[in-house]
């Protein structure tokens, strides 16, 4: 396995303000699949450094009646909580289904948590709803999110608009990653620069 190409939009950028926006027509996800007509919503944020309530290009797929939380565009999206018995969980999609686009920053974030936070977290890939979401901010169990791909790294993710309501995912100070993002950014930012020994990294001398 090897770690993300270099991001091509700056690494600092935030992703606030996550707009629902519903959509009932047929969908194609990323990976090229067709599924069949569904009643999706469309989370909208924009990546930005001074969050703003004006929805962005990108948008995070709900699947279905219960509306799945499944990819973010050409990116994949991460949720941070506490689970009702108290342990806390790293969740994203699965792949089960080829909705999701197993891509290759996912795979490295998804390694690096379970080799580096093994102690602290459990990592889940399953279904989970804009519902479970939901729950967890209304009970103060919902810890962070962040999108995560190619485009635009690490991206930690600091609200959610929907039906006319907020999710307000807790930051760390000014605005900054929280602690899970903030690890996870700066392990993969160090590797993808050569800043440490990886075997995913392979620094390649300048010729002179």
């Amino acid at each position: 396995m090897a770690p993300s190409a270099i991001p091509t939009q700056d690494v600092d950028l935030t992703a606030a303000n996550i707009q629902v926006k519903e959509a009932n027509q047929p969908t194609k996800p990323s990976n090229g699949t067709t599924p069949a007509p569904l009643d999706a919503s469309k989370l909208i944020y924009n990546l930005t450094k001074d969050p703003r309530p004006v929805p962005g290009e990108e948008i995070l797929w709900l699947y279905g009646k219960d509306g799945e939380c499944t990819e973010a565009g050409a990116s994949n999206f991460f949720v941070v909580w506490k689970r009702r018995d108290g342990k806390t969980e790293l969740i994203t999609a699965p792949l089960d289904d080829k909705l999701i686009l197993d891509g290759v920053t996912r795979r490295s974030i998804l390694e690096l948590a379970r080799e580096r936070l093994g102690n602290e977290l459990e990592v889940t890939e399953r279904k989970y709803t804009i519902d479970e979401v939901i729950e967890a901010d209304a009970e103060g169990r919902l810890v962070e999110a962040f999108a995560a791909g190619t485009a635009y790294f690490v991206c930690p993710v600091s609200a959610i608009h929907h039906r006319g309501k907020d999710i307000n995912i807790p930051m760390g100070p000014e605005g900054t990653p929280n602690v899970i993002t903030s690890k996870i950014k700066t392990w993969i930012g160090d590797i993808m620069y050569g800043n440490v020994d990886h075997p995913w990294g392979v620094v390649i001398p300048e010729r002179e």
